[in-house]
């Protein structure tokens, strides 16, 4: 599930009709600068995050597949590098 942090607004076109062109432009307008700031606060997020995980990133632990030989029935399995390896010897 994912969060949109958008909004719709119903505006009453007799409300709209009364003010001046200007005013209705920026109302208009208004949605827009807000989702570019949105926009920016998100990449200023996206791009910070190697830096705020650093500190939970652990490297040089786990299991490591070092080689895997041409011959072997797990080279053969279609989209093998986007899967994990699930099991060691099992039957």
């Amino acid at each position: 599930m994912a969060v949109y942090p958008g909004a719709f607004v119903d505006l009453y076109t007799e409300h709209l009709t009364v003010i001046s062109p200007v005013r209705q432009l920026r109302i208009y307008c208004a949605g827009v600068w807000h989702n570019a700031v949105l926009v920016l606060v998100g990449l200023v997020f996206l791009w910070s995050l190697p830096y705020l995980l650093v500190p939970i990133y652990v490297t040089g632990q786990g299991a490591v597949v070092i080689n895997v030989l041409k011959v072997s029935y797990i080279i053969s399995i279609k989209y093998f590098y986007s899967r994990a390896i699930i099991a060691l010897n099992a039957s």
